[in-house]
């Protein structure tokens, strides 16, 4: 269940965890990296929230990089967003928005591969199943969850990264003629199961667009009832 302390296995994991394509949160949650660019303005404004979110994250690298199932299997990688960079982007100008707007809004597509493209079916399908014929695999058996020796051949070969394999399937899925029914509000729809796809992609997209807008209103609403609030009282 667990690796040695500071091993090759125990590091492995922790890269894996931050920056290998198969599940590293930055390439899952791009917003994060500007997290990373605006930390010298965080350590300056607030120096004890910096400490306290860095002492949380070297924790959990240690804690859970141990594990050896610290890639939670098959499943589709971390699900991070760094919401609180926005606000520090308002502080930089025009060009921060839009890098934080293009960031976030990256974020949102990368979460409609597993929606859209099936996910964990596909992703088993078309890379894991044809690496454990072959035997590049160590892990003995699909049923249970890859084991540490098969951290460099999941994680770390940009190919067989769960978001090229489903990005690369999208073709073949968005063309599928084949038909199938759907029942909505009490409906039933016989669809080619491509334009279902393509209808998902649009209504995931659509989703988080309006979320992200959301977050904006109620952070612009609540800054400035606070505003107004700090006005009233002086």
């Amino acid at each position: 269940m667990f690796v040695p302390w500071f091993s090759t296995y125990h590091w492995e994991a922790m890269a894996g965890l931050t920056v290998s394509p198969g599940k590293g949160l930055f390439w899952y949650g791009p917003p994060l990296i500007g997290v990373v660019l605006v930390a010298s303005s965080l350590i300056r404004r607030q120096p004890a929230a910096f400490a306290a979110l860095m002492a949380y994250t070297t924790v959990t690298l240690l804690v859970v990089g141990r594990m050896t199932f610290w890639a939670g299997d098959w499943n589709w990688g971390p699900r991070y967003m760094a919401w609180w960079v926005w606000e520090e982007a308002e502080r930089r100008g025009s060009r921060a928005r839009i890098a934080g707007a293009v960031a976030l809004f990256l974020a949102v597509a990368l979460q409609t591969l597993p929606i859209v493209g099936r996910g964990n079916g596909t992703y088993l399908r078309e890379t894991v199943w044809p690496l454990w014929r072959s035997g590049a695999l160590v892990t003995s058996h699909m049923k249970w969850g890859p084991g540490p020796a098969d951290n460099h051949v999941l994680y770390f070969r940009f190919e067989n990264s769960p978001i090229v394999t489903l990005a690369r399937s999208l073709p073949a899925q968005f063309s599928d003629p084949e038909k199938s029914s759907q029942r909505v509000g009490g409906l039933v729809l016989t669809l080619p199961n491509g334009w279902q796809r393509i209808i998902w992609l649009v209504l995931t997209l659509l989703a988080g667009v309006l979320g992200l807008a959301f977050v904006r209103f109620t952070h612009r609403k609540f800054a400035e009832d606070a505003s107004a609030r700090a006005a009233a009282t002086d």
